[in-house]
């Protein structure tokens, strides 16, 4: 009898350690990861920097025009708020004499000073200063009438060039003549200005109401000492 061959033993089997898988850096994409970071610390950058100075024009913010050259605005304390007809309307108010409106004012609505004057020979000067540094100017001259009985004066500029004045850009503020009611506080002596206007006509406003913003109001006027 004869042996059979007994199986050969298996081999117990090894398991191989798994290849790990290099990433694919594509640097197209870290280029653009850079990018990102970068335009991400400019823009917190800047919010800090916006609110830095928002913080320092608040607490350096002034009502007040600060002259910073012997042609520039002249000095004057708060700006005047922009008052309703209505508003007028609550205010002793008489009408002006010629006397009392005669002489130097000065006045300020926002960024733009305004500065007149009302000679006794019936001649005007008007002169407003658009910033803070006098550089952009609008300046009208001419000549004046004044109605006593009903408060109305009618200024009729001249066509003279506007005088050049090294450091500042200065042009006509208009060639047209308007009418103006003039009416005064007897409290402090100061003048109001109030559009005249007649329905049914066009263009009756002078521009300095536009030019400050009070087209719809009046202009309050100080003297100038």
């Amino acid at each position: 009898m004869t042996d059979k061959p007994r199986p050969a033993k298996a081999k117990p089997s090894v398991k191989k350690p798994a290849k790990r898988t290099r990433r694919n850096k594509n640097p197209a994409q870290s280029l653009i990861g850079v990018f990102v970071l970068a335009a991400g610390v400019a823009a917190f950058v800047a919010v800090l920097y916006l609110g830095y100075v928002k913080f320092v024009g608040d607490a350096g913010n002034s009502d007040t025009v600060r002259t910073v050259s012997e042609d520039g605005p002249p000095v004057v304390g708060q700006s005047n708020q922009a008052g309703t007809q209505a508003a007028r309307n609550q205010l002793r108010l008489n009408k002006a004499s010629l006397g009392q409106m005669q002489g130097s004012w000065r006045t300020k609505y926002g960024a733009v000073t305004g500065t007149l004057t009302l000679d006794g020979d019936e001649n005007f000067d008007m002169v407003l200063y658009m910033d803070a540094i006098g550089f952009e100017r609008l300046v009208v001259k001419g000549t004046y009438t004044y109605d006593a009985e009903n408060g109305i004066m009618r200024m009729q500029p001249s066509y003279d060039r506007p005088p050049k004045v090294e450091g500042a850009n200065i042009a006509p503020l208009t060639y047209r003549p308007y009418n103006i009611i003039v009416l005064r506080k007897p409290a402090d002596g100061n003048i109001l200005w109030v559009p005249h206007i007649k329905e049914g006509h066009r263009d009756q406003v002078h521009p300095i109401f536009v030019r400050m913003g009070v087209q719809d109001e009046y202009i309050e006027w100080s003297p100038q000492r």
